[in-house]
């Protein structure tokens, strides 16, 4: 790793940890890059990818800093084109949101994985009309936050939290139970290898 030439007349300047951090998060995320091969999945991809980064940076900053405002930047703009001339409609799936049927969200680790905390609370399609107003965009950022902070067990599921939040143009499907299928949401490969 390279550092900058110190500046004339002082030591070097430590490099800000921060931004180290949000450089590692976002590699990280390429090298889970979604499958999307049209343009309305690789912008529906573009805006589930800037969700994620937003709704961690929530959890990882201070709300006034110049990271979070940028990645809210980043969820609005996404948001904007992925919406912008139809409804984009995702189904959840235990690891992976898919736009017809293309997959446009994919992370295995259930500690990160937008689709599996969905999944997990019961939350099957999601549907983002066009001209998202930002209020409910915000709302629903605030929400995916908080869920990746964990809830207690006495706090309500995210399927719950979205019905309540009683978004205009965001729709939620959500069922109240799994089915046989849906007992071990594993990848098919994980289970192979157990």
């Amino acid at each position: 790793m390279t550092q900058a030439p110190p500046p004339p007349g002082g030591a070097p300047a430590p490099p800000d940890p921060a931004n180290r951090q949000a450089a590692a998060a976002a590699a990280a995320e390429l090298d889970q890059a979604p499958l999307a091969t049209s343009g309305a999945g690789q912008a529906g991809a573009a805006f589930l990818l800037a969700l994620s980064r937003a709704a961690r940076s929530f959890t990882l900053y201070d709300p006034s800093n110049a990271v979070v405002r940028q990645f809210l930047a980043d969820y609005q703009q996404k948001a904007r084109v992925a919406t912008a001339s139809a409804r984009l409609v995702l189904d959840v799936h235990p690891f992976e949101l898919l736009r017809e049927g293309e997959v446009v969200y994919r992370e295995e680790d259930r500690e990160r994985s937008l689709a599996f905390k969905l999944f997990r609370d019961g939350v099957r399609r999601l549907t983002f009309e066009p001209e998202v107003p930002w209020a409910e965009l915000l709302a629903f950022l605030e929400l995916m936050a908080i869920r990746s902070t964990g809830i207690r067990q006495q706090e309500e599921d995210l399927a719950t939290m979205l019905r309540k939040a009683e978004f205009q143009v965001i729709g939620v499907v959500a069922v109240e139970g799994f089915t046989p299928e849906e007992d071990n949401p594993e990848p098919e490969e994980k289970r192979r290898r157990e």
